[in-house]
């Protein structure tokens, strides 16, 4: 029964995670850690969760008792780092990022943790960044309304006042190959994304964008 049951919570809250719905995830996650505090992966996961909700505390006490148990993981340290950079803790992100790269070869993670280290160690203060992370969160509002000039124009922003904003990038090219059907355009924000994070879906969009241009190409 107990075995049964912690397969259809973990589902749940996966399937939760992925489609964002962060309270259904928390709400699961936590059946599943009350069940089976034991189980590999359930305090990053349930801190995955809380920091999706902008729970800064709730993540942050998550993702310590993941390393606490797990051990030292490339992933705990990035999840950390993004959750002090979102949060604007300036020493706390570059600490954790600094730990990711030691553990990490930078062809492996893209050139974002370079740069994003680069950043924290050059400014005086987090307001670019609280700016560009404020222009992310509002594009993608923007997105939800069908409002496609304003949200380009607020990941525009995330994007000049964070350069290593990936999620920025990736989400212009969107923007261009989805409601501008400008591929070229898609394509050139699709490759600083990737350039920045060879994450898989990033990757899926550029070789996308890049198949359907060369098929347009042998068509003239």
């Amino acid at each position: 029964m107990r075995s049964l049951l912690l397969f259809f919570y973990n589902r749940f809250a996966l399937n939760a995670l992925v489609g964002e719905d962060y309270i259904k995830a928390i709400k699961y996650f936590t059946k599943i850690m009350n069940l089976a505090p034991e189980k590999k992966g359930i305090y990053y996961n349930i801190g995955l969760a809380y920091l999706g909700n902008k729970d800064f505390d709730k993540s942050e006490k998550a993702l310590l008792s993941a390393i606490k148990s797990e051990g030292d993981c490339p992933e705990f340290y990035k999840t950390l780092g993004d959750l002090f950079y979102l949060s604007c803790k300036q020493n706390l992100a570059l600490d954790n990022y600094k730990k990711l790269q030691a553990l990490t070869e930078n062809s492996s993670v893209g050139m974002w943790l370079s740069a994003r280290i680069n950043i924290l160690e050059s400014v005086n203060d987090m307001s670019d960044i609280r700016k560009a992370n404020e222009a992310l969160e509002k594009g993608v509002k923007f997105m939800k309304r069908k409002l496609y000039s304003e949200a380009g124009q607020a990941f525009n922003e995330s994007i000049v006042w964070d350069p290593s904003n990936y999620q920025g990038f990736n989400n212009c090219g969107v923007l261009q190959l989805q409601q501008f059907n400008n591929y070229y355009k898609a394509q050139e924000y699709f490759e600083k994304a990737v350039s920045l994070n060879p994450h898989p879906m990033f990757l899926s969009n550029l070789k996308r964008t890049q198949k359907y241009l060369s098929q347009q190409q042998i068509h003239h």
